[in-house]
This record gives structure tokens, C-alpha cells and sequence, in this order.
């Protein structure tokens, strides 16, 4: 049993790379002056309690994940919802831009509880013109009043602004 605990995260993160929902249209990323086609649409938090098994929230509606940029504040707010489960997510990081942009806030409803992340880290690798994708990673601690878990994320939401 133990030997499952050790390679359990192991098999949820390549259960994820392999994860997508549907099937899209190809969106063109008019980015950087490349010519490149994504058609994957994924999102999903691994939520990993201190001592305890990991949880997946799936985010399937593409018309519940949205994100949008401010210029007044130049950044980028994700959010994800999912009226199913009653789960939703959100992340800011700064600027508009593919890279490694600082994290400055992420939230989480989960199971009834208010998450807020500290210490996020993570990376845009697509971030297309209005109407297109953003689409990254991030991870960090989240704490709510009575939990604290480790967090992975993939967030795949179509930019609004």
C-alpha cells in the first residue's frame, strides 16, 4: 500500500498530460509573429491535502473559463467555473504575455471552502489575441480556514479582453 501512495501523484500527473476535453475548432496563436495551431482545451486543479489523498477538479465548459486583461492594472485574471460541482478557480499574473509572469493572486472554491494561494509560480505558454486561448500552469499553497493543500493547476480559458 505503501509503494501506491509513493507513485499515486506519478500516475495523477500522467493521467493529466494525456487529459483533454472534446474536440475544437484549431485556434491560429497570433503571437510572436508564429504560425502555430492548439486545439487542446484543459483545465484542472490537482488539490493535494497535507497528509491526505489528492482530488482533481475538471473544468469542462469552455464557456465557464474565461480571462481577461486590464490595462489599468496590467494584468491577467483567469477564472474557471464549474456549475456541476460547485468548484471554481481564479489566478492573476502580471502583464499579457507568454513566460513565466509573477502570480500575484489565486482562489479556489472547494468543497464548500474558500481557498487563497500564496507563493504561486508558474508559466503562459500561449496567449492569443481576443477571442483566442491563454493557456498556462501554476501551482502553489493553498490555505482555507481548516485546510492547507499543495496545488497544481492547468488553466485553459478563452481571453475575453
Amino acid at each position: 500500500m505503501k509503494i501506491l501512495k509513493f507513485y499515486q501523484p506519478a500516475i495523477l500527473f500522467i493521467t493529466m498530460l494525456f487529459y483533454s476535453c472534446g474536440s475544437e475548432s484549431p485556434v491560429t496563436n497570433n503571437g510572436g509573429g508564429q504560425n502555430n495551431t492548439d486545439t487542446v482545451f484543459s483545465s484542472y486543479v490537482i488539490l493535494t491535502p497535507s497528509g491526505g489523498s489528492s482530488d482533481t477538479i475538471y473544468f469542462t465548459d469552455r464557456s465557464l473559463c474565461r480571462g481577461s486583461y486590464s490595462s489599468s492594472q496590467n494584468n491577467t485574471y483567469c477564472l474557471l467555473n464549474d456549475t456541476v460541482s460547485g468548484s471554481s478557480a481564479s489566478v492573476t499574473f502580471e502583464g499579457g504575455t507568454t513566460g513565466s509572469p509573477a502570480f500575484t493572486f489565486g482562489f479556489i472554491s472547494y468543497n464548500g471552502e474558500s481557498l487563497s494561494g500564496s507563493a504561486l509560480s508558474g508559466t503562459v505558454s500561449l496567449y492569443e489575441s481576443i477571442g483566442g486561448k491563454i493557456k498556462g500552469t501554476h501551482a502553489g499553497t493553498y490555505t482555507g480556514i481548516s485546510n492547507t493543500y499543495l496545488v497544481n493547476a492547468v488553466f485553459t480559458v478563452i481571453r475575453t479582453q
